[in-house]
């Protein structure tokens, strides 16, 4: 089925609320990523939120779901797609960037709580991570 296009009036019904640590979507370097295989990838630290966060508002305007495979980015655009590997285990999940952080030390990425289990770091609460821009 093909996509639909949206009216401007539809496309700015969702409320988008900037919090002033937000970086905006041109503050996006490439050269904080590696190019590997034609695809842009970066390497750093992970952590995840959940039920803490149950249903606020994401950067894009969407209610907070921890059991959707989610994730916050500092300034990857919203809605880009990554696939996030677990360095030691091997394990990938796919999620869409939705929300801006992480604003802790150096973490480059924060997964919803259903990113982390499938990830299986949850018990550990960070993990080392690849991500690959799809």
């Amino acid at each position: 089925m093909p996509a639909r296009l949206v009216e401007w009036s539809e496309a700015v019904a969702v409320p988008f609320t900037t919090p002033t640590v937000l970086k905006k979507a041109g503050d996006f370097n490439p050269s904080d990523f590696e190019m590997h295989e034609g695809k842009l990838h970066q390497q750093g630290a992970a952590s995840f939120y959940g039920e803490g966060f149950e249903g606020r508002s994401t950067a894009n305007g969407e209610s907070f779901d921890s059991s959707l495979p989610t994730a916050a980015h500092r300034t990857l655009p919203l809605g880009s797609v990554v696939r996030v590997t677990n360095i030691a285990n091997g394990k990938s999940v796919i999620v869409r960037v939705n929300d801006r952080g992480p604003y802790h030390g150096n973490r480059i990425l924060d997964l919803s709580e259903s990113a982390a289990a499938d990830l299986s770091f949850v018990n550990k609460g960070t993990a080392r991570v690849r991500i690959e821009l799809l």
